[in-house]
């Protein structure tokens, strides 16, 4: 779900920035609009608010209070807090909202974000994420009659051999804090077995929407009281 949430911010960012920053709803409508993305979700208010507390507790998003506007805005800050440019922060979103793809899928899709002048370019700015510490994206083994390999970002919960991470409903995954998988540092992944999570029970995920939903509320009196106590 932040995956999700933070592809979208990117994306906007780049592509319509004066659109940007985005409203809930806008962010809503460009996490669950039906072209680029894959898959195509069906997240409600809730959901984007959760992926947005995420976010920010990982650093990675802000909420912008702007003058005369009615509702706030959100905006991404992976820039600054990954340390990357225009070109590998479009790469980073494409692979955010479609998963594991191509250097000549990347570069056909990167068009409104940014233009690479050929596929050398964009398998460079790949190379340079997987060679961070701890790197960003990995490259996949190459199935059976591909001819290219395909990279998948190595931000938020687990992908088996690059399957994208929002194939599980939003309301069967735990909310991931956003940052480098410890596998890709060579640990081993510390997430809990499938059938403890199947065991969880219901309670438990109600729970934690509800911690959720509160935190979120009291960030937002908290900003009030802020432009209240200001004038």
């Amino acid at each position: 779900m932040e995956c999700r949430v933070l592809g979208a911010l990117i994306e906007k960012a780049l592509a319509t920035p004066q659109q940007y920053p985005l409203s809930e709803q806008a962010l809503l409508s460009a996490c669950n609009q039906t072209s680029n993305r894959e898959p195509v979700t069906d997240y409600g208010v809730t959901d984007v608010r959760r992926g947005l507390i995420g976010l920010r507790r990982a650093g990675l998003a802000r909420e912008m209070h702007q003058p005369g506007a009615r509702v706030e805005k959100h905006r991404h800050t992976a820039d600054d807090a990954l340390e990357v440019g225009t070109e590998a922060l479009a790469v980073l979103g494409l692979l955010l909202l479609r998963g594991p793809q191509t250097p000549g899928e990347l570069r056909t899709r990167s068009t409104r974000l940014h233009p690479f002048a050929s596929v050398a370019d964009v398998v460079g700015v790949l190379d340079d994420l997987a060679a961070r510490q701890p790197p960003l994206v990995k490259r996949l083994e190459r199935r059976p009659g591909q001819k290219e390999s395909r990279y998948a970002h190595l931000l938020g919960e687990d992908e088996d051999d690059g399957a994208s991470a929002f194939e599980q409903p939003a309301h069967e995954r735990p909310a991931a804090e956003l940052a480098p998988r410890p596998e890709a540092a060579g640990q081993p992944p510390g997430a809990p077995p499938t059938g403890e999570r199947e065991g969880a029970s219901d309670g438990s995920a109600d729970v934690a929407a509800l911690r959720a939903e509160l935190a979120d509320l009291r960030e937002r009196v908290a900003a009030l009281e802020r432009r209240i106590d200001g004038g």
